[in-house]
């Protein structure tokens, strides 16, 4: 005669305590990590700009090797002087008229297609509409370069390019020579206020 079979113990679950430990645990993790994820974001987005300009770079030299000239500030001009689609500093706030920011650039798209396509910059991040580098022709409106000297550097410049950068608010604008001190560095922390900056040639 066989004996019946040991019955299993009921089974056991978790208690509150062993979840609430677990849940401060990923919670930990957590805080620990996402400012980490968050900073290499910007990072990385900071690292895409500064390719990108350039990429733009590069074509603005090639521009000027076919036609002697950097392209022009302007493809219109606002009542105010500016650039169509870069208004000043009062009507950016709202960022409602960004998708010409920088548009004086096109030229390198068409008639000749130096670049199939501008690329966009990637701050502001807040909206989903593309925004271009902007751009500013030194020679076209003083006569003379930009004094590297304005950004930390040596020599001179024919032009510049900028991005919003992390702080996202644009410190310079087309057909306007930018303000000293409006250059971004990491090293004062990756959302620091100032535009990435490149100088060419």
């Amino acid at each position: 005669m066989t004996s019946p079979p040991t019955p299993l113990p009921p089974p056991r679950g978790f208690t509150m305590m062993e979840l609430a430990t677990v849940g401060l645990i990923i919670s930990i993790l957590m805080a620990i990590a996402l400012p980490n994820f968050l900073e290499a974001q910007i990072r990385a987005r900071v690292t895409a700009a500064i390719s990108d300009m350039a990429t733009i770079s590069a074509a603005i030299e090639e521009y000027y090797l076919s036609y002697r000239a950097y392209p022009p500030n302007r493809v219109a001009k606002t009542p105010e002087g500016g650039l169509v689609g870069d208004p000043n500093r009062e009507d950016r706030k709202d960022r409602s008229n960004h998708g010409l920011r920088g548009g004086s650039l096109s030229i390198l798209t068409t008639p000749l297609a130096i670049l199939s396509l501008l690329p966009g910059d990637p701050f502001p991040t807040e909206d989903h509409g593309r925004h271009l580098f902007d751009y500013v022709n030194a020679l076209e409106i003083t006569g003379a370069p930009i004094p590297r000297a304005r950004f930390g550097a040596i020599g001179s410049a024919a032009y510049l390019l900028a991005s919003y950068a992390p702080d996202e608010d644009g410190d310079v604008y087309a057909a306007k020579m930018p303000p000293e001190g409006v250059g971004y560095s990491p090293t004062n922390g990756t959302r620091s206020d100032g535009d990435l900056i490149l100088l060419g040639p």
